[in-house]
């Protein structure tokens, strides 16, 4: 399989005033075609913001990003996303506000996506849906701190 995403060394600090915030720190992350990936985590531990950075919407302060072709308002917003046929699908809290019965459809969907082929990220704090992801990802204090494939570091 090959990588349809790659982050080499990626660091990520917001500037405010005269201080610096580190978000992320010297991640390296290889997401291969058709993986299910779920990012878990504590909030403010830089799930999102490495997904605004596989996204495209931010950029990483140091290191290098390599991304390969590009309720019912959620659900609106999944269609509108598939309505392309894109190889990646990036998702940040898709279930966070939809009642069980609608999260769990649109859990089956991005499985199903998953068999088709289709490389789906996202973040969640729903331990079941993160559990049911073919590779989970958690980010503490800014850095990969395990891979369900292997333990990156403590």
């Amino acid at each position: 399989m090959s990588s349809i995403i790659h982050l080499k060394h990626v660091y990520k600090a917001y500037s405010h005033a005269e201080t610096e915030n580190s978000v992320l720190q010297d991640i390296n992350l290889a997401i291969n075609a058709g993986e299910f990936v779920a990012i878990v985590g504590p909030s403010g531990n830089g799930k999102s913001t490495l997904l605004n950075l596989i996204t495209g919407i931010d950029h990483p302060s140091q290191g290098e990003v390599w991304v390969n072709s590009g309720g019912q308002q959620q659900r609106a917003a999944i269609a509108r996303a598939l309505a392309n046929d894109p190889p990646l699908i990036v998702a940040d809290e898709p279930t966070g506000n939809l009642d069980s019965e609608t999260a769990d459809a649109v859990f089956e969907l991005f499985s199903h996506l998953s068999d088709q082929g289709k490389t789906l990220v996202m973040v969640t704090h729903n331990e079941a849906l993160a559990d049911a992801a073919s590779r989970k990802l958690e980010i503490r204090n800014g850095r990969l701190f395990a891979d369900s494939q292997t333990l990156v570091g403590a």
